[in-house]
Parts: C-alpha cells; sequence; structure tokens
C-alpha cells in the first residue's frame, strides 16, 4: 500500500543522483527511494523526513515516448500512452540505480565478463556472431553440446548486444528476447559513469526499436543530465 501510494509524488523531486544534485519534475519520477526509506513489506517509523539536494537518491523510473522524449505530463500525454498496445508502442520506460545501490565503476564490464564465462543451467552459453547488428557485437544464447538455439531459449535473454569505446569498455550491455512478434522485449543497460556520475541506468522498448539503440541512450542520458539542480535550496516533502 505505501509503494502503491507513493507510486506518484505531489511535489517535485530533490536529492542528489550519483554525486549531482536533481531537481525532477513531479510527472516524471515515479516509484522514488531514498536511502534510509523503508524496504517492502517494512513501514516507515516517523514522518518521512525533508528531501534537500543533500538526501541520496536510490531509484526511481521515468515513462516517455520516442523519439520526441515527450512525458505523461497530462491528459493528452496518457490519452496517447493509452491509446497504443504493446505491439506498436512507442513508449518505453527507464529505471535508474544510484547510491548505497549503485553496483561501483566498472560494473557493465564485470556483468559482461560474467555472462559471457558462465554455462547457464549447465547447457547455454553465448557465442558470438560473425556479423554485428546495428553497430552491436552480437552473440546467441546456444547449446554448448549441439551448438544450436533451443526452442527453450526464446526467452527475454536469448540474444545479447555488447557495444564498447575506443579504450574496449563495455559502454553498453542489451539483452532481448527471439519471441517472433513485434512486442519481443528488450533491457538496456548502461552507465553514467563515463559522464562522471554514479548512476545504473536500464531502458524497456520492443525490439523492433533495437535500431534505435544509440540514440535512445543518448537521450535517456541528456534527460538524467538535465535534471541538474541550479538551485540547490529547493526542497521537497516525497
Amino acid at each position: 500500500m505505501q509503494m502503491a501510494t507513493a507510486q506518484y509524488t505531489p511535489k517535485d523531486v530533490v536529492g542528489d543522483l550519483g554525486g549531482i544534485p536533481v531537481t525532477i519534475p513531479r510527472h516524471l519520477a515515479e516509484f522514488v527511494e531514498y536511502e534510509g526509506d523503508p524496504g517492502w513489506g517494512q513501514k516507515r517509523e516517523g514522518p518521512v523526513p525533508e528531501r534537500t539536494h543533500q538526501s541520496k537518491l536510490t531509484s526511481f523510473g521515468v515513462q516517455f515516448r520516442y523519439p520526441d522524449m515527450a512525458t505523461l505530463s497530462g491528459p493528452e500525454m496518457w490519452k496517447d500512452k493509452k491509446s497504443k498496445n504493446i505491439y506498436n508502442t512507442d513508449w518505453m520506460g527507464f529505471g535508474v540505480t544510484t547510491g548505497k545501490r549503485y553496483p561501483g565503476n566498472g560494473w557493465l564490464d564485470r556483468d559482461t565478463n560474467s555472462t559471457l564465462n558462465a554455462v547457464e543451467m549447465g547447457h547455454y552459453i553465448y557465442v558470438k556472431q560473425p556479423k554485428s547488428e546495428y553497430g552491436l557485437q552480437f552473440y546467441q544464447k546456444v547449446n554448448k553440446n549441439t551448438g544450436q538455439a533451443d526452442e527453450k531459449m526464446r526467452t527475454i535473454d536469448a540474444n545479447l548486444f555488447i557495444a564498447r569505446n575506443a579504450e574496449g569498455q563495455v559502454i553498453s550491455y542489451i539483452v532481448c528476447s527471439t519471441a517472433q512478434h513485434q512486442a519481443a522485449p528488450c533491457r538496456h543497460s548502461f552507465s553514467l559513469e563515463f559522464q562522471g556520475v554514479s548512476v545504473e541506468v536500464n531502458v524497456q522498448y520492443r525490439r523492433p526499436m533495437l535500431e534505435h539503440w544509440q540514440d535512445i541512450q543518448n537521450k535517456v542520458t541528456d534527460m538524467i543530465l538535465g535534471f541538474k539542480s541550479q538551485n540547490t535550496s529547493a526542497a521537497s516533502t516525497q
């Protein structure tokens, strides 16, 4: 009940986001959490503290429309979102993880190495494919005994796509379903550590949007960095 009530905040959200002070418009941020907030199933002890730009954020989410980056700012945008279905929607969402939940710089390389060296369920491994896709290194999950993809592997993470910078560091990690329909999902992860901010970002969208991965990452990055506040005296009682 507390989480449902807190899905949307009645005031602009202020806080410290991975080392920068931010102010996030109230219609944007969903499921905002700060360090010290009660966890699932827990009740808050005492009143909600006043939030300032020194209050450490740990997570929140944002829904947006691509490519114009419109957000749920009013009835017209809600109507537009509801008019779409899972097979044709141009709406997507991202979540951020920061503060004490941030896994530390270099987490993309660690996660990638762990994934590529793992044997899932004792049978399945990722194998790099000879051709890239949309400028991404492409890995297919296959049965290590047969070298083929199983029907069982038509899951959210059957395909893995990796982008690296000139230094060889992973800058994008994307897993996609191979389901044969327009709603097949992708989860696109990247870090703002390369912009000097300790934030993990995860974007969800339909696989047909994968070709726009770089533009999506750039626009989401710009949106998040655009929350940086010049007025650090503001306060919120989220």
